[in-house]
């Protein structure tokens, strides 16, 4: 723990002396979000340049030296910038003037700090348990960690093949050994996501709006859950909102006939760093490039124009390009795990709809046109623990229904009648929803980027509310974020006040495996056969378990796979009795000796487990 905590100083200290050297005369906002983007960078790069090096046949890319060689090589570079600038000139910090803080929208960042207060203790006093993230985020991280390689075939399931940025961050808390607090590689992005929306609310408000457009994004309940989970959905779209502001700054800086490349290559390495995290965020990525050559056009033309937006792609690539080189390298295909068919030519790969059915979007509408007008309706097919509809991949929330649907509509109007310079948004609005509809499938946690764009264009209808500052509306304001709030920490209480009252604090306990499974010999590999929400569970209390998740086995398992995987375990959850179904009790594969069979309480019902010993 030690040594990884010495590890983020160092990034930290350099990714502050780089702001000092090259952002120190940028706003507060603007040399926040450089100093995040510089730290991630700074602690992602090092591990993808060993794992470069292991893909080229170096051995074991993870090793504690190297990372601390290149973090202090980091740190030393960044320290003789920042005396060579101080040496050189003072450069004057922009203050920016105070804008009144009513005291409603103090109450309202009152709520969010309880809401992310009681997160906060919900993943002190449990385990990480959201579906995606123990399913195979967290997963992949270890096996990364225990394996020493990031290498891929052409027959790696699509769960380990995606680009992952964020479970590098995994990778380094799980070094640790304190999977509790894996949820803590979210808060830089959640912190990105804060400055970008105060900046980009002041820039379309003149009042104290930007402060009610921070609240209404950081309370969204899909926000909200994804700041402590695994999901990467939120941390690629805080990255990109860095971006497009890092951009518009920029802009500005041209306008005004002033040098600033450095908020442009922190803007390229932003949109690198999402692009680096999700598939997804390809296309989102694709869409900010475009956006920002036309900007730069708009703001320079010519030749000047094409140079700063290759600056922009180089900046882009240095975070990005290892997923492509590796699954190039790999597998043949840089887009791996997307096949590519073109005629006679094809790649191996799956198609977008194996990894996220057609209609997926029918886990939170009944039907596609329920879309216009969610969130009033928000409705799951499988609603989540406690009958809770929100959660890491729905939920936008009463201050998204309140203020922000409305407040699209109003900002149409107010450029349609006194802001013209709110059409460019609301263009950018509408082909960010077309492309979200035909493209990403109309998935809600896929459209994340869209919902908060329409947050962001919801300031210019909070500007008109603040400068009134009818009774009704504060009331209002309060009240809508505080019912949101209660509905979002239910669970988390819920779940705090469990473990507390069934003292479910061992690993065993919470996850509701059978503890013999903490006791097996490290570097056992367990096959799983039960539900692959216990993926990351069956590592076991010491993470050094490796677990061979059941959608990499053959039907019917055969001995070969065994003996090619070194398989030691097999783990079986078998289905109650009462829930009606036909139970198969004999073994996955005849011949196999019982290592273990008992029952553990899950839900007052008694779940059978048994784990088969493979012998070699």
């Amino acid at each position: 723990m030690s040594l990884l905590v010495l590890y983020l100083l160092l990034t930290f200290a350099a990714a502050v002396l780089l702001a000092g050297r090259f952002l120190l005369s940028e706003k507060r906002t603007i040399a926040g979000i450089g100093v995040l983007v510089y730290w991630l960078c700074l602690l992602i790069g090092p591990v993808q340049w060993l794992a470069a090096l292991d893909l080229a046949g170096s051995p074991s890319f993870l090793r504690v030296r190297p990372l601390f060689f290149w973090s202090g090589l980091a740190f030393a570079c960044a320290l003789a910038l920042w005396f060579m600038r101080k040496r050189r000139e003072k450069i004057p910090v922009v203050i920016e003037p105070r804008r009144p803080f009513p005291l409603h929208v103090a109450l309202g960042l009152l709520v969010v700090l309880c809401t992310y207060g009681i997160l906060s203790l919900r993943m002190a006093f449990s385990f990480p348990d959201a579906y995606d993230a123990v399913a195979y985020h967290y997963p992949v991280a270890l096996r990364w960690l225990q394996e020493g390689t990031m290498r891929i075939t052409a027959a790696t399931n699509w769960h380990a093949s995606l680009p992952g940025n964020v479970e590098i961050l995994d990778l380094l808390v799980l070094s640790t050994g304190r999977d509790r607090v894996l949820g803590m590689v979210q808060w830089p992005g959640v912190v990105i996501l804060l400055l970008a929306c105060l900046q980009l609310g002041r820039r379309l408000s003149a009042s104290a709006a930007e402060w009610p457009v921070v609240t209404t994004a950081l309370m969204i309940p899909m926000v909200a859950a994804q700041s402590f989970t695994g999901y990467v959905d939120l941390f690629g779209t805080a990255l990109l909102f860095g971006s497009v502001t890092l951009v518009l700054e920029y802009c500005d800086h041209v306008r005004n006939n002033k040098q600033a490349p450095a908020v442009l290559i922190a803007a390229g390495l932003a949109t690198g760093l999402a692009v680096g995290a999700k598939p997804v965020f390809w296309f989102f990525g694709a869409l900010v490039a475009f956006a920002t050559i036309l900007l730069l056009w708009r703001h320079g033309g010519g030749p000047t124009a094409r140079r700063r937006f290759a600056l922009f792609l180089l900046a882009s690539a240095v975070p990005s390009v290892f997923w492509f080189a590796r699954a190039m390298v790999c597998t043949g295909n840089p887009l791996y795990p997307f096949a590519v068919h073109l005629g006679s030519f094809s790649t191996p790969g799956v198609r977008s709809s194996d990894i996220t059915p057609l209609n997926f979007y029918l886990s939170n509408v009944r039907h596609w046109a329920e879309l216009f007008i969610y969130p009033w309706t928000e409705w799951k097919a499988a609603p989540g623990f406690l009958l809770n509809n929100y959660g890491p991949g729905d939920g936008l929330g009463g201050g998204f229904a309140t203020f922000v649907m409305p407040g699209v509509i109003f900002a149409a109007w107010l450029a349609r009648r006194r802001r013209p310079d709110l059409r460019g948004w609301l263009l950018s609005l509408a082909l960010l929803l077309i492309f979200w509809w035909i493209v990403l499938q109309k998935v809600v946690r896929f459209g994340l980027p869209v919902f908060l764009f329409m947050v962001i264009l919801s300031a210019p209808f909070f500007d008109i509310l603040e400068l009134g500052a009818a009774r009704l509306y504060k009331l209002v304001y309060v009240l809508v974020f505080t019912v949101t709030a209660c509905v979002i920490m239910f669970e988390p209480l819920y779940t705090i006040t469990q473990t507390v009252r069934y003292h479910s604090w061992s690993r065993a306990a919470y996850f509701g495996y059978p503890p013999i499974i903490d006791t097996l010999r490290p570097g056992s590999k367990v096959l799983n056969l039960a539900s692959e929400t216990l993926n990351f569970a069956l590592a076991g209390s010491g993470l050094t378990n490796q677990v061979i998740p059941g959608w990499e086995r053959p039907s019917p398992l055969t001995p070969d796979f065994l003996r090619s995987r070194q398989v030691d375990y097999i783990v079986e959850r078998l289905p109650g009795v009462e829930d009606g179904t036909v139970i198969d009790r004999r073994p996955p594969l005849e011949g196999l000796p019982l290592y273990f069979r008992g029952t553990v309480i899950e839900g007052k019902k008694p779940i059978e487990w048994r784990i088969w010993r493979v012998d070699p």
